[in-house]
């Protein structure tokens, strides 16, 4: 995983995290698309986060881990 795609997830599952995983609402926080959210996950794995069904996605144990390194990186380019 590069810088970039490291930064990415590190925004999207902290976003998820904040907002309860309602994968919407996490994307406007962030000033980006859905879809754009989505694919910053898909590129580093379902080892992040769990899809429970109902539209949510929500960070699992190690994504909640990896969402709390947002501070080192203050800038994402989506």
């Amino acid at each position: 995983m590069d810088i970039h795609t490291t930064g990415r997830a590190i925004h999207a599952l902290a976003a998820l995290r904040d907002c309860n995983g309602n994968v919407a609402e996490a994307a406007v926080k962030l000033g980006i698309s859905q879809e754009m959210l989505v694919s910053a996950l898909t590129e580093v794995g379902p080892t992040f986060y769990e899809q429970p069904g109902d539209g949510k996605i929500i960070p699992s144990e190690v994504g909640l881990r990896f969402a709390t390194r947002v501070d080192m990186f203050p800038y994402v380019n989506w």
